[in-house]
């Protein structure tokens, strides 16, 4: 029995250091309830956010990599094709704008050979 006690003792020494400590992530007991006024702030800052709307300006993802296709180096040119690409694979709501834009980047008469088979076979695949 004692050899037992011993071998739990340090388990027993731990669970009573944790009850102890009174973490942040534990559950919570009745008597630390958030206040009135903490509640009131929270349904405020909520209530800001709701009104301000979506920032258009980062959505969709893609138009950040469609900038891309106006660069006149090829490496740069045909990575953004791929991502678009990617992209228009993977998420459905996406291919016929991605679609579109990539052949107005093929309208480009700036774009040497490798840019336009790049192109190509992007717009091949998603056909």
């Amino acid at each position: 029995m004692s050899k037992f006690s011993t071998q739990f003792a340090i388990i027993e020494h731990i669970k009573n250091f944790i009850n102890k400590s009174g973490r942040p992530w534990r559950n919570r007991d009745e008597s630390s309830e958030i206040s009135a006024e903490i509640a009131k702030r929270i349904q405020k800052k909520n209530y800001e956010r709701s009104l301000k709307g979506l920032d258009n300006t980062t959505y969709p993802p893609y138009l950040r990599i469609a900038e891309q296709l106006q660069v006149n180096n090829e490496q740069i040119f045909c990575a953004a094709v791929f991502q678009l690409t990617e992209t228009a694979r993977n998420i459905k709501r996406y291919r016929s704008n991605i679609i579109r834009i990539l052949e107005q980047a093929r309208n480009n008469a700036d774009l040497n050979d490798a840019q336009r088979k790049a192109l190509d076979n992007a717009l091949k695949d998603l056909a």
